[in-house]
């Protein structure tokens, strides 16, 4: 029985680790993320992390080529392909290309076990300890080994899920190596797209020139009137090999804004409707009170582009008082600071209320008249 349970866990260990490829198992793409926060610890004896020795992105910016293999001790086909890796070190260090191995447990096994494989095996390539900035690029998929290939701005720009060769490991490295020795430059247009995904035309708004095997800087995306910034497609930079990009600012219409209408006599609330940016709304009726004449409404409703509460305003019969901004038939320090805004150029006063609020009568409303007004209100 013993001997069957070992067997089985054999297999399922060579199950999780043999995949060949990403796609295989999901549709997954790690080019274009950004590892230079990479901080992660050397392996020292007995397999524990450095104090003082650490892969960061010094290392990744001084090598053309930054080659990282994540493996684990309790996986079969990351010890196979090991030695690849060693001769990639022996064969291509002098010629710019850093080759790191990162101890994993994601599969299995234990870091004082990888320790004893490096030993045992005599590998003397760069080997860490993940931090959370390779944990994070790897473990999108639970199988081992992943390998990924770094440029000089600490971004990934090709990768291979499941085992290598060596002649595979080469081939990658004359592919870059050439790439990053052309001279071609492609256009990346960052554009618009209301709605996406959308038949409209997209807006561009931007264009970069990229060198082949490098990725843009995504801008600050836009203001959309009546639309809010919804991420980008691609997620992340893409790299650009081969032809000009096109990278989508994604937008979505702004959700329905609340308007609330109130009596502003008795303080009731009248009606709420949820309208969209742009578009009218229509009020209620508007309650009658003896001795008051309805105006209209305190603010415009032909254009709704917020939440917005929006009251009634009444005269009393016989007309407002002067300096009653809000056109409630009391004058207080709220109508002082109402015409103050307006002036100010911060606030809006009913069209039906404004000759009110020019209390010294010469003909324009200023913050002399919003003085004037706090003075009444104050009993000065």
């Amino acid at each position: 029985m013993k001997k069957l349970l070992a067997l089985l866990l054999a297999v399922i260990m060579v199950a999780l680790c043999v995949p060949v490829t990403a796609l295989e198992t999901e549709d997954w793409d790690p080019t274009g993320q950004n590892i230079s926060a990479v901080n992660a610890a050397y392996f020292t004896a007995g397999g524990n992390p450095s104090s003082t020795d650490f892969f960061t992105m010094d290392d990744i910016a001084s090598h053309r080529l930054t080659i990282i293999n994540v493996w684990s001790d309790g996986c079969g086909p990351c010890l196979n392909e090991m030695p690849y890796f060693q001769q990639v070190h022996e064969n291509y260090a002098d010629q710019g290309v850093l080759v790191v191995g990162v101890g994993s447990l994601w599969i299995s096994g234990s870091y004082s076990g990888e320790w004893s494989v490096l030993q045992n095996n005599g590998y003397t390539y760069m080997n860490v300890i993940q931090d959370n900035v390779l944990k994070s690029l790897y473990s999108h998929n639970g199988y081992l080994p992943q390998t990924f290939f770094v440029n000089d701005q600490g971004v990934v720009i090709d990768f291979i899920g499941g085992g290598t060769t060596y002649n595979t490991l080469v081939s990658k490295i004359n592919y870059w190596f050439n790439v990053f020795d052309s001279d071609e430059y492609y256009d990346v247009t960052f554009a618009i797209q209301k709605n996406y995904p959308s038949d409209s035309e997209p807006i561009v708004f931007e264009t970069q020139s990229v060198h082949v095997g490098y990725t843009p800087v995504y801008p600050e995306p836009p203001e959309v009137e009546g639309y809010s910034f919804d991420g980008w497609d691609p997620a992340s930079p893409p790299v650009v090999t081969n032809g000009p990009v096109t990278v989508y600012a994604k937008y979505k219409v702004l959700p329905p804004f609340r308007v609330r209408f109130y009596d502003s006599i008795t303080g009731d609330l009248l009606l709420t409707k949820n309208v969209l940016y742009g578009n009218p709304v229509t009020p209620p009726e508007a309650p009658e009170h003896e001795g008051y004449v309805f105006m209209g409404w305190d603010q415009d409703l032909s254009f709704v582009s917020h939440a917005m509460d929006v009251y009634t305003i009444y005269s009393p019969e016989g007309g407002f008082l002067p300096g009653d901004a809000d056109g409630n038939g009391v004058i207080t320090s709220a109508d002082a600071l109402a015409i103050l805004r307006y002036t100010m150029g911060t606030g809006t006063i009913p069209e039906s209320l404004l000759a009110y609020c020019d209390v010294d009568y010469n003909g324009s409303v200023t913050s002399a008249d919003a003085l004037a007004v706090l003075r009444i209100a104050m009993g000065l």
